[in-house]
């Protein structure tokens, strides 16, 4: 009996370590800094991105590179995209995983045209970002609900749209979870994740 349970033991602790390992492994490889690069998304986007922009002809928007603390007092990134006519709508554009804020730029183009400011953030591990793992949205919500604050804080009369794409859709539910001040008049979240399981 007693070399029966020993082998039942060594099995489970076989297991247990495979299964360990395994989703170490997966996690590290799944969830670790993202370095895929959408600059061509941001053809209309001028200023602190890397790449020039391939067509001259488009009107082009000013991007600014801006850093704020959040509320553990840590750096996160984003960009600002002031429009020219002067106005109190801003919208956060959210990206998806292993994107990077500029993949956000057809979105944001429409939005600036239609007369909105624009802030870019980039979540957790995720190009400026100084994060070295992917949080999948969890700790993203109080980064945005942070965006939020400072824009409230600069531009007290600011109307807040929330946009976010697949992980970013996500991180709009789980944001809209948390207190919100009421310069926050509307959440838009597109093919979001319903767990991270799913």
């Amino acid at each position: 009996f007693m070399g029966k349970k020993n082998k039942i033991l060594k099995a489970a602790a076989i297991a247990g370590a495979v299964y360990t390992i395994s989703g170490a492994a997966f996690t590290g490889f799944v969830l670790t800094r993202a370095h895929k690069h959408f600059s061509k998304f941001a053809d209309w986007v001028k200023g602190t991105e890397p790449d020039p922009p391939a067509d001259t002809s488009k009107t082009q928007a000013k991007s600014d590179h801006i850093v704020i603390k959040n509320r553990d007092n840590k750096p996160i990134h984003g960009f600002m995209i002031k429009n020219p006519v002067e106005s109190d709508k801003w919208a956060i554009l959210i990206h998806g995983f292993n994107c990077e804020p500029f993949y956000m730029a057809n979105l944001a183009e429409k939005y600036y045209e239609w007369g909105y400011n624009i802030i870019l953030p980039a979540l957790r591990g995720h190009d400026h970002s100084e994060h070295n793992t992917v949080s999948m949205g969890w700790l993203d919500r109080l980064d945005m609900v942070d965006w939020v604050n400072y824009l409230v804080t600069i531009h007290p009369e600011c109307q807040i749209v929330l946009h976010g794409i697949s992980m970013g859709g996500a991180t709009v539910m789980m944001t809209v979870g948390e207190e919100l001040p009421v310069n926050v008049k509307c959440a838009i979240e597109d093919c979001g994740f319903t767990s991270v399981w799913d």
